[in-house]
């Protein structure tokens, strides 16, 4: 008992006890994993099909922190070393033919997060046009390019357009993208023009939920809680 007294006066047990303290204060700070039916499509994406819709449309959830953003002009490669926490990502596609998908990444602090969005703001103003090869499909020596811009939502949001060039019609959209941060989160949302119709259709679409889930990600402890950056 002696020796025991003594080590607490030298110090000598009360570091671990302290580092103890530490690391349980760290982890009710952190941030969570995401729930279970969390993101807006996630109820339709785990419910199985049937009728008409079996076979007909393909829902996919993904939980791989190391996935690829779904907005990615520039075609990097899935990285989960920028500080991601958690991520969850849901794609849905459809005979019709149509295709749109949900993501949702967290990270261990709102300049993570920010760091990122910057990251994806300078891949669409570096890799803005691309030609022969569009993804577009009707022209494969065709031209296709990005066209973004900054949107009031969230902490900050980056809105932008895939397009393709038609000699005839010139330039028009058929991908859409809203990436927006709020605190710690960021939100990735995508419709193609089977999905939507034109440009005011995808951002009405795509903001809808963007906002949604901006409220929504406040309640993962963690994602709003953190002060500056």
């Amino acid at each position: 008992m002696v020796g025991s007294t003594a080590n607490f006066a030298d110090g000598a047990c009360v570091e671990p006890v302290m580092i103890a303290v530490s690391l349980a204060m760290s982890a009710l700070l952190a941030v969570s994993p995401i729930p279970k039916n969390f993101l807006i499509t996630e109820h339709d994406a785990r419910t199985p099909s049937s009728g008409v819709e079996l076979g007909e449309e393909w829902w996919k959830i993904s939980d791989k922190i190391d996935k690829k953003l779904e907005l990615n002009p520039c075609g990097r490669r899935g990285t989960g070393s920028d500080g991601r926490v958690a991520m969850r990502t849901i794609t849905y596609h459809a005979t019709a033919p149509l295709k749109s998908s949900e993501q949702l990444v967290i990270y261990k602090s709102p300049k993570a997060a920010a760091t990122a969005l910057a990251r994806l703001r300078a891949d669409v103003r570096k890799c803005a046009e691309h030609r022969r090869g569009s993804r577009a499909g009707w022209d494969p020596n065709g031209s296709y390019r990005y066209v973004g811009r900054a949107v009031r939502l969230a902490d900050e949001a980056l809105w932008v357009r895939e397009q393709a060039y038609e000699e005839h019609s010139g330039w028009s959209s058929y991908d859409w993208f809203l990436a927006a941060r709020r605190g710690a989160a960021l939100m990735i949302y995508s419709a193609d023009d089977g999905a939507v119709l034109g440009d005011r259709s995808g951002w009405k679409q795509l903001s809808r939920k963007a906002r949604k889930m901006s409220v929504k990600v406040c309640e993962l402890p963690g994602v709003c809680a953190h002060r500056g950056r």
